[in-house]
Parts: structure tokens; C-alpha cells; sequence
């Protein structure tokens, strides 16, 4: 075991030590830590145009700068491109966020890359416009997420065309700081939105179900290929064993112990969790928390709108998955005891 105890400069070893075991475990489940990833490609930026400001709208120029760097906690690179196009002898100018399929040390995406990638690609273009028309139908608003511009979705895809948000206000929320109540309201509302419309829409698919129509909704890291199942076990399993000698470092043995207790069956556990039931079956966010939305203010700084993002790991699963990722990862320490 690491020893934590001593001065600062002893601590700070201890965790270097720790993330150096946690990049070695990374590593050997075969994700690895160091990211790149392929250009924008201009094709997709033509078919946004169109898209977005009508099938009349002419591509003029564009150029892309990269909006991600090391920290920011995602995992697809995403450029941001300044885009002027043409209409009616008219040049105006708009912005599209890009995300880019990423790409590992061996110039490859993982198995899990090219399964959240695609899952994100099809749930925009194939799923949400269909959760839209339901809401619309009963006179509600859209689902708050945003725009996308990719007009389908087929094999070898590897760019997700979105609008850029900022223009209308809506800003991260700190990461490092957990969301008071009226923050995670908000959200929640939207979640439950969101869940709503899959049942409106199961409604009317009848017997054939949304995962028999939507299979990606059935994709998870445990069924999506063998290769997957065993880098993730070995990747639970041993941060699980590393959260064990952290805790030992500050001297909580026994959360220590149940850490060790509960590596072995881990994988399983999280496989149970995630397994539909029927009762409650919705299509999930899947990742709902404090690094996947957006909000917005007013002027006078009162809290307006918001938005979800990166649903990447959306499923059908109970509406609980939603609800306890979000409670337990993003609700400020106050919170949690309303």
C-alpha cells in the first residue's frame, strides 16, 4: 500500500502514483488514454447547410478549430466551424459544433468508440425526430437537445453535425461543483420529458417494441462483442481495486474492504442494473449528469432553460438508471439529504 501520510509534497506522490495506476489499467483493458481523431469533412458541413437553412442555401467557405484539449472530460473530440453560405445572393454566416469520431494510440476507435458513436449518430437522426412528433402532437415542446444536421445515419459515419449553442445563451455549469435544487429540477423535468415521449411512442409502435425497432437502444459495453465485455470487466474490476488502495492511503479501511469485497462481481452487478424491466422501461439519457447538460439565463441571471447533450450511452432501461446516475453524480452535498 501506498503510504499518504506526511507533508503535501508526500500526499501529491501518492497521487501521482495512483493515476499512474489508473492510466496502467486503462491501458490494459485496451482504452487507451491518448486521443486524436480524423478532420472535419466538408461533405457533412454541405449537408448541415442544407439542413439547417434550406435545400436553396450554398456552401460558400468554412474552417474548423478544435474546441477540446486535455481535461475537459470528453470522449469524442469536437471542432468548432465558422461556416458562410449563400442564399438568395445573400452571404450570412453560422456555427456548428462537429463531433469527431475519436481515434486511440494504434490511429483505430475502440470497440467503445465506434458503439457510443454510432448509438449518439442513430438516436439523433432515426429516434429523437420521432420522440419530437409525439410531444408536438399533444401541443408540447420539442425535447431540449440540440439540433442535429446530419440528414441520416449510415455505416462508417464518424461525424455528428450540431448546432452551436452558445449564440443563445446557454453556458456548462462548473463541473467541479455539485447542481442545487433548482438546477437539478430543472433537469430532471427534462429527463422526465424525455421519457414520456418513449412511452408515447411505444404507445404507438404496439407489440413491436422500441429496442426491436431501435437495436442500438439494446447496445451496452457487456453485449456489444466479447472483446468489449472482457476489456470493461478488467477495467471495473481493477478501478475498483485501485478506489481500494486509495482508500487505504487515507486510512478508511473499511471502505477499502468493500471495495475489494465488491470488484469481483462488479461487472455483474452493473449488467443487473442496466437490464430492462419491463414495468418501467424508457429510453434513458444513460449519462445524465452535471458534465452533460447546459443551461441558460436570463439577463438578470435567473435561471431559464435547459439543455441535454451526449447521449451516447442512452438505452432502454428503467427510468431509475436516469434518475440515480443523476442524484447520486451531480446534486451538490446539501441537496441530497431533501
Amino acid at each position: 500500500m501506498y503510504e499518504s501520510e506526511g507533508d503535501g509534497s508526500q500526499s501529491d506522490c501518492f497521487l501521482v502514483k495512483m493515476a499512474e495506476e489508473i492510466i496502467v489499467i486503462l491501458r490494459a483493458s485496451g482504452f487507451q488514454v491518448e486521443m486524436s481523431h480524423n478532420v472535419v469533412d466538408e461533405v457533412y458541413i454541405q449537408d448541415a447547410v442544407k439542413l439547417d437553412k434550406g435545400a436553396d442555401a450554398v456552401l460558400v467557405r468554412w474552417n474548423s478549430e478544435d474546441s477540446t484539449k486535455k481535461g475537459d472530460n470528453f470522449a469524442s473530440a469536437i471542432s468548432t466551424v465558422q461556416v458562410t453560405y449563400s442564399k438568395a445572393a445573400v452571404e450570412e454566416e453560422v456555427t456548428y459544433f462537429v463531433k469527431l469520431m475519436p481515434y486511440r494510440e494504434n490511429k483505430q476507435p475502440s470497440g467503445f468508440d465506434l458503439m457510443t458513436f454510432n448509438k449518439e449518430g442513430r438516436f439523433y437522426t432515426e429516434l429523437l425526430p420521432l420522440l419530437n412528433v409525439e410531444l408536438s402532437a399533444i401541443g408540447l415542446k420539442t425535447l431540449r437537445i440540440p439540433q442535429c444536421f446530419n440528414s441520416a445515419w449510415k455505416k462508417g459515419h464518424n461525424q455528428v453535425v450540431l448546432e452551436d449553442l452558445q449564440p443563445k445563451g446557454f453556458r456548462m455549469y462548473d463541473r467541479k461543483k455539485g447542481l442545487d435544487k433548482n438546477h437539478a429540477a430543472l433537469v430532471m423535468e427534462e429527463l422526465a420529458r424525455l421519457h414520456a415521449a418513449s412511452q408515447l411512442l411505444q404507445r404507438k409502435l404496439n407489440q413491436k417494441g422500441l429496442s426491436d425497432k431501435f437495436e442500438f437502444l439494446t447496445w451496452q459495453w457487456f453485449n456489444y462483442s466479447e472483446k468489449m465485455r472482457k476489456d470493461y470487466n478488467s477495467l471495473i474490476t481493477g478501478s475498483l481495486m485501485t478506489t481500494a488502495c486509495l482508500a487505504e492511503g487515507v486510512g478508511d479501511h473499511g471502505a477499502a474492504e468493500w471495495f475489494k469485497d465488491i470488484a469481483p462481481k462488479a461487472m455483474v452487478t452493473v449488467e443487473n442494473l442496466i437490464s430492462r424491466s419491463s414495468k418501467f422501461d424508457v429510453v434513458c439519457h444513460g449519462d445524465c449528469s452535471v458534465n452533460n447538460v447546459m443551461f441558460r439565463y436570463s439577463e438578470e441571471g435567473v435561471l431559464v432553460e435547459v439543455i441535454l447533450f451526449d447521449l451516447q450511452v442512452c438505452c432502454k432501461s428503467s427510468l431509475g438508471l436516469d434518475l440515480n446516475y443523476f442524484l447520486f453524480s451531480s446534486l451538490d452535498e446539501p441537496e441530497h439529504s431533501l
